[in-house]
């Protein structure tokens, strides 16, 4: 995917620029970019055959086979640190070995800030991607995480901080939590996110077919309160559906 090759992409080249400063022998230095390279193009290709794979079964091929993981791929020498730490991890990570990759990124996560100012953002990323399906509660805390880290400075060439808003929201919304995620939504639709309104409108209309708790958390959540709001009155202008809308503001009375 085109998201995949920018990663790579802006992961040569910041390494290709931290050897500048770490490794004085031009040779050894083109020799561990290349190395390097060698495996970030094995999990490129690893990670455009999953996407490839999840489209087959969007399209409907129930048939479709889920790839195989990685192959063995070994963390060249010579690495600075948090390189070498977040490349293990994303091997890890690859090959379907999460516990792995978790403690490899959060190796590199306690080690001291100075030395790891590239890739603390895309360990904690990674590590709130590697929760998704499994525990969303703890996905949610290293999205937040991956902001805060933006925040003091720490490399954010990607936009990590920004797609993690996303991520979390979807986690958010997977649970039934419609309140908080339509608040995330909102965020990632005042900084630009192409997809962000389609996944308001969803947010909006599963919330308001939801449980009354749900709603009622809706109803006392400023942000949430306005976009359902907003949402009824253009739904009620298109279709005569005074249930909903009753429905809705009968959500208040628990506010």
């Amino acid at each position: 995917t085109a998201q995949a090759k920018q990663t790579e992409r802006v992961d040569l080249d910041e390494l290709n620029k931290a050897l500048e400063t770490t490794q004085p022998d031009p040779a050894r230095r083109q020799q561990i970019l290349v190395d390097y390279t060698a495996v970030r193009q094995a999990l490129t290709a690893h990670a455009q055959s999953m996407v490839t794979w999840k489209e087959s079964l969007w399209s409907g091929d129930a048939q479709a086979a889920e790839p195989a993981p990685a192959p063995a791929l070994t963390v060249p020498e010579g690495l600075p640190g948090e390189f070498a730490d977040y490349l293990r991890g994303a091997i890890a990570y690859r090959q379907q070995q999460p516990e792995l990759a978790r403690q490899a990124w959060q190796a590199l996560l306690q080690r001291p800030a100075e030395q790891r100012r590239l890739r603390s953002t895309w360990a904690a990323y990674m590590l709130g991607r590697s929760y998704a399906n499994e525990n969303p509660t703890e996905a949610i805390r290293w999205y937040q995480k991956t902001r805060e880290l933006a925040k003091e400075g720490f490399n954010d060439s990607l936009g990590l901080a920004s797609a993690s808003l996303g991520w979390e929201a979807q986690a958010e919304f997977k649970q039934g939590r419609y309140a908080p995620a339509l608040e995330l939504f909102r965020v990632q639709l005042d900084a630009g996110e192409p997809a962000a309104p389609i996944s308001l409108l969803l947010a909006a209309r599963n919330a308001i077919k939801a449980n009354p708790e749900a709603r009622a958390a809706c109803a006392q959540n400023p942000t949430a309160r306005r976009l359902m709001t907003g949402y009824l009155l253009a739904a009620s202008l298109l279709k005569d559906d005074h249930d909903t809308v009753l429905t809705w503001l009968e959500s208040f009375k628990a506010v």
